[in-house]
């Protein structure tokens, strides 16, 4: 490898490293490379790059001609809302900008392109300060922050296996991490129904999951994706730990216990094709099926080993089960992009993607707050020799969502509304041949 392009590797190396909060608002990602960002999130019909191959779909491997490096970081800034009774003048949330890093690496060895990844496929961080509403306890103006991580490292390969049409799939272990520390209402525990506790909890897991693809190019202008993901469950454990206060307004004081939480991933299904109108012009389309119905129905929390002896008195046992519903809906995101080719070694890109938001308006608090629905991109690329830059920008338009009667415990989050934008900026760099 020549000795020019050593420092910029290593660099980014270093800043990958170094990221460590992996911070973003929202479960899935809307494109996990700058190219599919600026184009609407779409990777199943154009993922020609490493990271987009192993993050969408793996056929992708099969079109790099030479071994690939790439590496890309996204950071994101919240402009977000919530309001309700305690907090009639409206409380918003931390924003932190760290950049969230992905790395992919395709290896061709004969007919067979390999690939290695590393990218974090869902992410929710809500980071809040607002006044608590008062019912069995008040804990006043308070911390309400929760974090979903889910982090996937990945093997794949690709072939064209016949003219015009490439396979491939990748597997992957997902890494997940849970962080709870708000003021906790029990939704369905006999025992302790409406009993309000201040919880903080965190647990980890590990997962697994594949994703096939299929591209088929029946025309050279003309090329159309196919990829499905499979549904992931992850059981992750540790710890959750605060003090409680019972309906009738008596103390039970500080506990802990170990906390066993059933996380899930949802199921994939995405169609999209790509069709280069003319020399200079390329347009894209993409339709994904999300079955988030089965993934985030209800959140399972299993505690056990209590050490408060007046807690574990009352429920009877010193472990316990607590689901607090999410009910949230299978949903169809439609995607369009185009891009220009300004010059040999310059190309612009736009692109748009719509959702509804899955979150029913009953189970939504500002911790659950995912409700995103239209998103525009635009970006830039760029060749100076064996590199590949990319950059993009990309906008969750603000999007509001009312509740009436909230069909969680004790009405904290009736007539509330919350708001939430987020603005995102992608980079990402590609080397051939690095190594």
């Amino acid at each position: 490898m020549p000795a020019t392009r050593k420092p910029l590797i290593l660099s980014l190396l270093i800043l990958m490293l170094a990221s460590q909060n992996l911070a973003a608002n929202g479960i899935l990602r809307n494109g996990n490379s700058a190219e599919a960002a600026a184009t609407g999130g779409m990777d199943t019909a154009s993922a020609g790059q490493p990271i987009d191959a192993m993050s969408g779909n793996p056929a992708g491997l099969s079109l790099e001609v030479d071994d690939r490096l790439q590496l890309g970081l996204t950071s994101a800034v919240l402009d977000v809302e919530f309001t309700n009774a305690a907090n009639p003048r409206g409380a918003d949330a931390d924003s932190n900008p760290l950049p969230i890093p992905d790395l992919a690496y395709a290896h061709r060895v004969g007919p067979v392109t390999f690939g290695l990844g590393l990218n974090p496929v869902a992410l929710s961080e809500a980071d809040w300060r607002y006044n608590d509403t008062p019912t069995s306890a008040d804990y006043g103006f308070t911390k309400h922050r929760s974090k979903f991580i889910a982090v996937r490292g990945s093997i794949g390969f690709a072939a064209e296996v016949s003219p015009g049409i490439h396979f491939g799939s990748s597997f992957g272990i997902i890494y997940n991490e849970n962080t709870l520390q708000a003021p906790y209402i029990f939704q369905n525990q006999p025992a302790l129904q409406d009993v309000k506790t201040r919880l903080d909890m965190k647990t980890d897991g590990i997962g697994y999951n594949a994703t096939f693809g299929l591209l088929l190019e029946p025309r050279p202008d003309l090329r159309l994706g196919l990829r499905y993901t499979t549904a992931t469950s992850i059981d992750s454990e540790g710890t959750a730990s605060g003090s409680a206060a019972l309906a009738t307004g008596g103390a039970v004081g500080n506990y802990r216990f170990d906390a066993d939480v059933e996380t899930s991933l949802p199921a994939v299904a995405s169609i999209g094709a790509e069709w280069r109108a003319t020399p200079r012009w390329q347009l894209r389309g993409q339709l994904d099926w999300i079955n988030w119905s089965d993934a985030f129905d209800t959140l399972p929390v299993r505690l056990t080993n209590g050490t408060n002896t007046t807690l574990n008195s009352i429920v009877g046992s010193d472990s316990l089960i607590d689901r607090t519903p999410l009910n949230w809906k299978d949903r169809l995101v439609a995607r369009i992009g185009a891009s220009y080719q300004w010059s040999d070694k310059t190309i612009l890109r736009a692109g748009y993607s719509y959702g509804e938001s899955p979150v029913p308006s009953a189970t939504l608090t500002p911790l659950t707050g995912a409700i995103m629905e239209h998103t525009v991109g635009l970006g830039l690329g760029h060749q100076m020799g064996d590199y590949q830059i990319d950059v993009a920008y990309q906008w969750d338009l603000p999007t509001e969502q009312r509740v009436g009667n909230s069909a969680l415990r004790a009405g904290e989050y009736s007539n509330s509304e919350l708001d939430v934008g987020i603005h995102w900026l992608t980079l990402s760099v590609s080397l051939a041949d690095p190594f």
